[in-house]
């Protein structure tokens, strides 16, 4: 999982420990090992990696809180 753009309910910091106390991996750059992208405000050239992979699901910090819960 891998974090991009300003997030606007948490900071970047508050997320990645959330989603490590729920089991994610936090990976820092867009590769093949990545799965999930939480793109916030802005989200810059990560997002436009994580499209051109194919394989990335993106998701808005919206949704990610969804998925937590």
């Amino acid at each position: 999982m891998l974090f991009t753009g300003s997030l606007q309910q948490m900071s970047r910091k508050e997320a990645q420990e959330k989603a490590k106390n729920a089991g994610a991996r936090i990976v820092s750059a867009v590769s093949g090992k990545l799965d999930i992208l939480v793109v916030g405000e802005k989200p810059g050239s990560k997002l436009k990696k994580a499209e051109a992979l194919g394989t990335v699901r993106v998701m808005t910090e919206g949704e990610f809180l969804e998925v937590l819960g």
